[in-house]
Protein backbone atom coordinates (compact mmCIF):
# COMPACT_ATOMS: atom_id res chain seq x y z
CA UNK A 1 0.00 0.00 0.00
CA UNK A 2 1.25 3.73 -0.66
CA UNK A 3 1.24 6.46 1.99
CA UNK A 4 -1.65 8.21 0.27
CA UNK A 5 -3.66 4.72 -0.32
CA UNK A 6 -3.17 4.20 3.75
CA UNK A 7 -4.15 8.15 4.58
CA UNK A 8 -7.19 7.77 2.27
CA UNK A 9 -7.97 4.12 3.60
CA UNK A 10 -7.81 5.18 7.57
CA UNK A 11 -9.57 8.70 7.26
CA UNK A 12 -12.12 7.06 5.45
CA UNK A 13 -13.41 3.96 8.16
CA UNK A 14 -16.71 5.09 9.41
CA UNK A 15 -17.54 6.47 11.34
CA UNK A 16 -16.66 10.33 9.79
CA UNK A 17 -15.45 12.82 12.14
CA UNK A 18 -18.17 14.32 13.66
CA UNK A 19 -20.47 10.71 14.25
CA UNK A 20 -16.93 9.98 16.10
CA UNK A 21 -17.23 13.47 17.65
CA UNK A 22 -21.23 12.94 18.69
CA UNK A 23 -20.41 9.58 20.02
CA UNK A 24 -17.38 10.41 22.35
CA UNK A 25 -19.53 13.25 23.49
CA UNK A 26 -22.74 11.26 24.81
CA UNK A 27 -20.07 8.69 27.04
CA UNK A 28 -19.61 9.38 30.35
CA UNK A 29 -15.55 10.43 31.12
CA UNK A 30 -14.25 7.83 33.20
CA UNK A 31 -11.58 9.48 35.31
CA UNK A 32 -9.28 6.58 35.62
CA UNK A 33 -8.55 6.35 31.66
CA UNK A 34 -6.81 8.40 29.35
CA UNK A 35 -9.00 11.14 27.67
CA UNK A 36 -9.58 9.90 24.15
CA UNK A 37 -9.40 12.82 20.94
CA UNK A 38 -10.98 12.20 17.80
CA UNK A 39 -7.72 13.56 16.25
CA UNK A 40 -5.97 9.99 17.26
CA UNK A 41 -8.22 8.24 14.78
CA UNK A 42 -7.78 10.32 11.77
CA UNK A 43 -3.95 11.05 9.75
CA UNK A 44 -3.63 15.14 8.87
CA UNK A 45 -1.31 16.42 6.06
CA UNK A 46 1.51 18.54 7.02
CA UNK A 47 1.46 22.52 6.30
CA UNK A 48 4.51 21.53 4.42
CA UNK A 49 6.20 18.40 3.19
CA UNK A 50 9.39 17.35 5.33
CA UNK A 51 12.48 16.73 3.34
CA UNK A 52 13.74 13.53 3.64
CA UNK A 53 17.23 11.72 2.28
CA UNK A 54 16.23 10.83 -1.86
CA UNK A 55 17.61 7.32 -1.14
CA UNK A 56 14.75 6.48 0.72
CA UNK A 57 11.82 8.12 -0.96
CA UNK A 58 10.47 5.01 -2.72
CA UNK A 59 9.70 3.36 1.13
CA UNK A 60 6.30 4.05 1.48
CA UNK A 61 6.57 4.82 5.30
CA UNK A 62 9.29 7.52 4.46
CA UNK A 63 6.93 9.00 2.35
CA UNK A 64 3.99 8.81 4.55
CA UNK A 65 6.24 10.92 7.08
CA UNK A 66 7.52 13.37 4.80
CA UNK A 67 3.55 14.57 3.55
CA UNK A 68 1.59 13.61 6.42
CA UNK A 69 1.69 14.56 10.71
CA UNK A 70 1.20 11.32 12.49
CA UNK A 71 1.96 12.37 15.76
CA UNK A 72 -1.35 12.82 16.72
CA UNK A 73 -2.10 9.52 15.18
CA UNK A 74 -2.36 5.81 17.60
CA UNK A 75 -3.03 2.79 17.26
CA UNK A 76 -3.88 1.09 20.38
CA UNK A 77 0.07 1.45 22.10
CA UNK A 78 1.44 2.45 18.75
CA UNK A 79 2.83 6.14 18.61
CA UNK A 80 4.12 7.83 15.71
CA UNK A 81 7.56 10.17 15.42
CA UNK A 82 7.21 13.58 13.80
CA UNK A 83 10.06 12.70 11.70
CA UNK A 84 12.07 9.46 11.05
CA UNK A 85 15.69 9.03 12.63
CA UNK A 86 18.11 7.23 10.56
CA UNK A 87 21.00 5.52 12.33
CA UNK A 88 23.44 3.02 11.01
CA UNK A 89 21.46 -0.24 10.37
CA UNK A 90 17.43 0.96 10.36
CA UNK A 91 15.37 4.01 10.26
CA UNK A 92 12.93 4.65 13.52
CA UNK A 93 9.67 5.72 13.18
CA UNK A 94 7.80 5.51 15.84
CA UNK A 95 7.42 3.40 19.43
CA UNK A 96 4.95 0.77 20.90
CA UNK A 97 5.40 0.44 24.73
CA UNK A 98 8.60 1.60 24.58
CA UNK A 99 10.09 -0.23 21.94
CA UNK A 100 11.13 0.99 18.54
CA UNK A 101 9.37 0.90 15.56
CA UNK A 102 11.87 0.58 12.92
CA UNK A 103 12.48 -0.48 9.01
CA UNK A 104 15.76 -2.59 8.81
CA UNK A 105 17.84 -0.71 5.92
CA UNK A 106 19.31 -4.03 4.50
CA UNK A 107 16.02 -6.39 4.76
CA UNK A 108 13.16 -3.48 4.55
CA UNK A 109 11.39 -5.71 6.85
CA UNK A 110 9.73 -3.37 9.69
CA UNK A 111 10.40 -4.79 13.12
CA UNK A 112 9.74 -3.78 17.35
CA UNK A 113 13.61 -3.68 18.80
CA UNK A 114 14.50 -2.93 22.40
CA UNK A 115 16.06 0.81 22.38
CA UNK A 116 18.61 -0.37 25.44
CA UNK A 117 20.01 -3.70 23.89
CA UNK A 118 19.07 -3.04 20.30
CA UNK A 119 17.30 -6.69 20.29
CA UNK A 120 14.47 -7.19 17.77
CA UNK A 121 11.90 -7.95 20.29
CA UNK A 122 9.52 -8.71 17.26
CA UNK A 123 8.69 -8.81 13.54
CA UNK A 124 5.40 -5.98 12.40
CA UNK A 125 5.52 -6.35 8.37
CA UNK A 126 7.59 -8.06 5.63
CA UNK A 127 8.38 -4.54 4.25
CA UNK A 128 7.10 -0.97 4.47
CA UNK A 129 3.90 -1.44 2.63
CA UNK A 130 3.13 -4.37 4.42
CA UNK A 131 3.32 -2.78 7.35
CA UNK A 132 1.12 0.19 6.10
CA UNK A 133 -1.73 -2.81 4.80
CA UNK A 134 -1.48 -4.26 8.25
CA UNK A 135 -1.62 -0.83 10.15
CA UNK A 136 -4.78 -0.29 8.06
CA UNK A 137 -6.43 -3.06 9.25
CA UNK A 138 -5.46 -2.85 13.16
CA UNK A 139 -7.03 1.03 12.63
CA UNK A 140 -9.86 -0.43 11.37
CA UNK A 141 -10.04 -3.00 13.79
CA UNK A 142 -9.26 -0.79 16.92
CA UNK A 143 -11.71 2.00 15.39
CA UNK A 144 -14.61 -0.84 15.24
CA UNK A 145 -13.86 -1.91 18.84
CA UNK A 146 -14.47 1.94 20.02
CA UNK A 147 -17.59 2.25 18.32
CA UNK A 148 -18.89 -0.91 19.60
CA UNK A 149 -18.14 -0.28 23.09
CA UNK A 150 -20.05 3.42 22.25
CA UNK A 151 -22.93 2.24 20.70
CA UNK A 152 -23.41 -1.01 22.78
CA UNK A 153 -23.00 -3.23 19.85
CA UNK A 154 -20.82 -6.52 19.47
CA UNK A 155 -17.28 -5.78 18.65
CA UNK A 156 -15.26 -7.64 16.09
CA UNK A 157 -13.59 -10.44 16.43
CA UNK A 158 -9.90 -10.21 17.73
CA UNK A 159 -8.64 -13.42 16.63
CA UNK A 160 -10.30 -12.82 12.45
CA UNK A 161 -8.53 -9.51 12.33
CA UNK A 162 -5.45 -10.63 13.72
CA UNK A 163 -5.31 -13.43 11.29
CA UNK A 164 -6.12 -10.68 8.84
CA UNK A 165 -3.39 -8.45 9.75
CA UNK A 166 -1.03 -10.99 10.28
CA UNK A 167 -1.97 -12.21 6.33
CA UNK A 168 -1.65 -8.84 5.14
CA UNK A 169 1.63 -7.94 6.88
CA UNK A 170 3.37 -10.96 5.49
CA UNK A 171 2.09 -14.38 6.66
CA UNK A 172 2.20 -16.09 10.23
CA UNK A 173 6.47 -14.84 10.94
CA UNK A 174 4.33 -11.56 11.86
CA UNK A 175 0.95 -13.06 13.93
CA UNK A 176 2.99 -12.76 17.48
CA UNK A 177 2.70 -8.93 16.84
CA UNK A 178 -0.47 -8.70 15.70
CA UNK A 179 -2.03 -10.95 17.93
CA UNK A 180 -0.60 -9.01 20.91
CA UNK A 181 -2.55 -5.83 20.01
CA UNK A 182 -6.23 -7.11 19.03
CA UNK A 183 -8.30 -8.65 22.11
CA UNK A 184 -8.84 -12.59 21.38
CA UNK A 185 -11.48 -13.84 23.70
CA UNK A 186 -12.29 -16.76 21.52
Amino acid sequence: MTAEEFVTKVNAIPPDRQELDRLFAQEEPDPNERAVDVDEYFIQKRPRSLTMDERFMGNPIVHLFSRYDLTKFHVGYLQFEDTIDAYDDVLVFGWDEGYALVIDRETQEVDVVDPESGTIAGHAAKDSGRFLDALYLLTEYHKRRVVAYLTGTEDPSGKEYAERIASAAGGVRYGAFYYGRVVVDE
